[in-house]
């Protein structure tokens, strides 16, 4: 009886989340989606703000500091294992055993639950020490670049979709270098540009691509195990 509740025990800590229902990649990416429109609605009397992280200061807190909560933690605790690692395109033992999805996990999970505790710059009339808003940025930038590694290098090592996540993976980097370069731009141009919502409008693309990248892995990944349960996907 022993062994056996030693044995589940194991499986339990060494297994994918992702093994009962893959339908939870799918839930990500419907958050993910959601997220932007969602804070929008939410604290429409507030106005549109200049970032995601802006709204911390609207009435769409709660719904921001949620969804970031929500996808942490399912990142942190987040795993998988193929069912056939021999198929993945990788020769990097990390990638093709499943454990590198928990490492990317585990680094974006963390980062997202710092940018939920530690709010970016507050507008004017707030004040904060600014080395929160300095770690919210950089809290902010692991986590959007450690999800782009998701489609980028793993959700397209044995896929029929590979090029497509990949594209998914580049573009979320794109977004992310266009607010680094918007941010270190000079003075002048960041007052031409501030009207159009530079920062909210590559944000909201970045989170938009993230959030279809888990859906349609999600989608596929049903699909394959719904089809052919013992293809690996």
């Amino acid at each position: 009886m022993l062994q056996q509740v030693t044995a589940m025990s194991e499986q339990v800590l060494t297994g994918s989340v992702l093994e009962p229902s893959p339908k939870y990649r799918t839930a990500i990416g419907v958050i993910g989606v959601a997220l932007p429109p969602a804070l929008l609605l939410w604290a429409l009397d507030d106005g549109v703000q200049n970032s995601i992280s802006a709204y911390y200061y609207t009435g769409g807190r709660d719904w921001l500091v949620g969804t970031l909560w929500v996808i942490g933690v399912f990142l942190i605790f987040y795993q998988y294992t193929p069912r056939d690692p021999e198929q993945a395109r990788s020769r990097v033992a990390s990638i093709r055993s499943g454990r590198a999805d928990a490492y990317v996990g585990k680094c974006a999970g963390v980062a997202a639950v710092l940018v939920a505790l530690l709010p970016t710059t507050p507008p004017e009339g707030l004040t904060q020490p600014p080395i929160i808003g300095i770690a919210h940025g950089a809290a902010a930038f692991v986590t959007f670049a450690s999800l782009s590694l998701f489609p980028l290098l793993l959700f397209s090592q044995s896929s029929e979709k590979a090029a497509l996540f990949r594209l998914c993976g580049w573009v979320m980097l794109a977004c992310l270098a266009l607010i680094g370069v918007y941010a270190l731009s000079p003075e002048a141009l960041r007052q031409t540009l501030a009207p159009w919502r530079p920062v909210l409008l590559l944000e909201w693309g970045l989170v938009w691509v993230f959030g279809y990248s888990w859906f349609e892995k999600g989608r596929e990944t049903v699909l394959k195990r719904t089809l052919a349960p013992a293809v690996s996907v």
